[in-house]
């Protein structure tokens, strides 16, 4: 479930919830921010074994939504905290943590600390504090646990910029306090991004250019079906389903002129136009642009898919998602249980290039891509992208693309 708020996307986590526990439910001010309540979940309350919560988990762990955007802010709505007051326990304990994560490794911390970041939440009064650390603590009304009223606050804090982190963990510490959770909310800053890539394989227009120079016929192959998909969702609107079709082959056709295409290129569009104009039907306009591309691609992609093709596909998705790793061809090799100089082969015939010039080119597309449209610093993108120095990085991206990348950025703005 998203919501917006002017250019702020709120996304909330999947949380596994006790139904038997107790429910909140958020006034119209948090509403809008994306929280909808309902049970909780509830965390470990310490290990004696009189205590109320022994038996709850001690971890909660969320996938964070993808969502083409910015993650801003983290929000979390419970009770800070049950059975923390000051007979259970001391001020200054630490009674959890709060981890961003990224493919398993902690981005950024918040420790939540006793007197700080919660209190005994039986006590009602509204509070509004500001922490150090850079958390806020809100409170947003009150819920009922065994029969006792508790005061619901929001804890938030911003995202360290260029966190792009994919798991929320929250981890009790083992005190007494015991902590619950009704939401836990993303919030994203809302991004312009290319409408094409919202039909269905997030495959964008400037995507395309890319593509064409990694001759990435897996991601090409993912495109054409994107566009088969947006054409026939145009339902009876041709001149939408032309346009859609016109607009995409454009940007082949540049991607073409731009590695050097003969001047035929030109003409393919005006030859395509016409060709659209007698169709009319959105299957038989997305079945023809679909062909022309193939027949126009051929010289980068080849025919199509021979007997061994599925591996060099699976080889170029796994290499497209661990393009920032240290990875090399033995290893991609091991994964499809090929030896190496039989996956050297393949490779090299299916894309017509060596595997380690194929990384070096995906690695500084990847890098172009993130200094265009992020704020991360040169040298965080260098490392990012798995270049041995920002020097070295700097130099073959000025060989690949003809200025330096600290150049690039300031071109572009």
């Amino acid at each position: 479930m998203a919501s917006k708020s002017g250019s702020k996307i709120y996304r909330r986590a999947d949380l596994r919830r006790n139904p038997a526990l107790g429910s909140w439910r958020p006034d119209a001010d948090f509403s809008e921010h994306g929280f909808s309540g309902g049970a909780a979940w509830q965390s470990n309350g310490g290990a004696g074994r009189r205590h109320p919560a022994r038996a709850y988990p001690l971890t909660l762990d969320a996938a964070i939504p993808e969502v083409e955007g910015r993650l801003n802010r983290v929000l979390v709505a419970g009770v800070f905290a049950l059975y923390c007051g000051p007979e259970a326990e001391p001020s200054g304990a630490l009674g959890a943590s709060i981890r961003l994560m990224r493919s398993g490794d902690a981005t950024q911390r918040i420790d939540l600390v006793q007197g700080r970041h919660y209190s005994d939440a039986k006590e009602l009064g509204a509070v509004f504090r500001r922490v150090g650390d850079g958390t806020e603590i809100e409170t947003a009304g009150q819920t009922d646990f065994d029969e006792e009223t508790y005061r619901v606050d929001v804890l938030s804090f911003e995202v360290v910029d260029g966190l792009v982190p994919d798991r929320f963990i929250l981890h009790d510490l083992g005190t007494p306090a015991s902590f619950a959770i009704f939401d836990v909310v993303f919030e994203f800053e809302e991004i312009a991004v290319c409408p094409f890539r919202g039909m269905g394989q997030k495959v964008g227009l400037g995507d395309i250019g890319s593509i064409m120079r990694l001759a990435d016929r897996v991601r090409f192959e993912r495109a054409l079906q994107q566009l088969s998909e947006g054409v026939m969702n145009s339902g009876d609107d041709l001149d939408e389903a032309r346009g859609l079709v016109l607009t995409f082959q454009a940007a082949v056709t540049a991607g073409l002129l731009e590695m050097g295409g003969s001047r035929n290129t030109h003409r393919y569009l005006l030859d395509s136009a016409r060709a659209l104009d007698e169709q009319k039907d959105c299957s038989v306009i997305a079945e023809v642009a679909v062909e022309s591309l193939r027949a126009l691609t051929r010289d980068i992609f080849g025919d199509g898919r021979t007997g061994t093709q599925h591996l060099i596909d699976d080889a170029l998705e796994y290499v497209e998602r661990s393009f920032g790793e240290g990875i090399n061809d033995a290893m991609v090799a091991e994964r499809l249980g090929l030896s190496t100089s039989h996956f050297r082969h393949l490779f090299k015939q299916a894309t017509r290039q060596p595997f380690h010039q194929y990384m070096l080119a995906l690695r500084l597309e990847k890098s172009r891509e993130m200094i265009l449209q992020t704020d991360m610093g040169i040298a965080e993108i260098s490392q990012m992208c798995g270049f041995a120095s920002p020097a070295h990085f700097s130099r073959v991206f000025s060989g690949r693309f003809g200025a330096a990348p600290s150049v690039l950025r300031g071109a572009d703005k």
